[in-house]
């Protein structure tokens, strides 16, 4: 069991290889940390870049979001008054049409919010092309 076990006076043997190893360490040469450094500061360069292009072009389609939200919100109240919840479309069936008998429930007063909601829009359209559109044409 000698082989396994080492012999001897001296004390180094009882210190172990983590201790040797950080001993052992020395500093990285002053080039490869120069050359690590530049690497480091490029790919942060371009990253940032790719992060403030996919920025400015979630602006973008938050900005047509917005655009479209009051339309869904015009749409989603009047499904909750005319049916009492949000209605869900869903593909009408023949026996649906039948039962109907040639009722027309249509109703112009859609329309008419629609244009007039439009005549708002294009009235205003300098208004609305200032507040949700500079930072498109704008550089960034």
């Amino acid at each position: 069991m000698g082989w396994f076990v080492r012999e001897g006076s001296s004390s180094s043997w009882k210190v172990g290889w983590t201790e040797r190893t950080l001993a052992s360490l020395s500093f990285p040469p002053l080039p490869l940390l120069a050359i690590v450094g530049i690497v480091v500061v490029l790919l942060s360069v371009s990253s940032y870049a790719n992060y403030r292009s996919h920025m400015h072009q979630t602006k973008i389609a938050f900005k047509i979001f917005l655009l479209f939200l009051p339309l869904l919100l015009i749409l989603l109240a009047n499904s909750v008054a005319k049916y009492g919840t949000v209605l869900v479309i869903s593909p009408r069936t023949k026996r649906e049409y039948s039962s109907e008998g040639g009722k027309n429930n249509n109703s112009p007063w859609g329309v008419a919010m629609l244009l007039v909601l439009l005549m708002l829009l294009i009235s205003y359209k300098s208004y609305f092309h200032s507040k949700w559109w500079p930072p498109i044409w704008g550089s960034y």
